[in-house]
């Protein structure tokens, strides 16, 4: 043992892999002591935890000029207004700046933690536009409360609720009816496949045999 560790150690590229044996060895008890045993399971191998992410995006410095990553959570809402039947509208509202001249290719929705004491509530998300335009893309309400089962009803505490905003087909659906009451555009909410963040951020291109969309840029908000 003590002459295979002279022999490594007589050599500068030998001094270099047991220095960097010993540095993954630091690493590793590191994590072991330091890590919860169950990380593994319950965070690094659990794909919820890593569903706000965009798929296979590589990183910025990799490709220059594409849209960055973002991810707001929202706790605490902008605006609240009392309803006259009861209850009340709690406004969030997050502000993007986007000069980029393409869209995004990932817009994702998490709901967790939602707790009522009566009838649930109604969550709606709409884009507003650079251009005046407001785009309702989702509506959703949290499951009724069960039968035996006592206030406050809570709801996506341990399991959010989640939507690919950019790929659902209920919000192809909205933007073809926001495009047909819009631009006049007749356009098949399945023609929308794929095509979604181009039409929601960027115009129809006017006189064209295909139905191009122009981009957009400018200042967006999610309410």
């Amino acid at each position: 043992m003590d002459n295979v560790l002279k022999v490594i150690l007589s050599s500068g590229v030998g001094r270099a892999g047991l220095a960097l044996f010993a540095l993954l060895l630091g690493i590793s008890v590191y994590v072991l002591v330091s890590y919860p045993l169950d990380y593994g399971t319950k965070v690094w191998y659990n794909p919820g935890v890593w569903a706000d992410n965009p798929p296979v995006k590589p990183p910025v410095w990799a490709a220059p000029g594409a849209v960055p990553h973002a991810v707001w959570r929202l706790t605490e809402p902008a605006q609240t207004q009392a309803r006259p039947n009861g209850g009340e509208t709690r406004l969030y509202r997050v502000e993007m700046n986007h000069p980029y001249r393409q869209p995004p290719d990932f817009l994702s929705l998490t709901i967790q933690g939602v707790a009522y004491y009566s009838r649930p509530p109604v969550f709606t998300v709409s884009l507003l536009r650079p251009d005046g335009r407001a785009v309702l893309l989702y509506r959703y309400s949290p499951s009724a409360p069960r039968p035996g089962e006592e206030p406050p009803y809570v709801r996506h505490r341990e399991s959010p609720h989640r939507v690919n905003l950019g790929a659902d087909s209920r919000v192809r659906s909205q933007v073809a009816v926001f495009l047909r009451k819009e631009f006049g555009l007749a356009l098949a909410a399945d023609a929308l496949r794929g095509r979604l963040m181009d039409a929601l951020f960027g115009r129809p291109v006017p006189n064209t045999q295909e139905v191009e969309f122009q981009p957009l840029p400018g200042r967006y908000a999610l309410e």
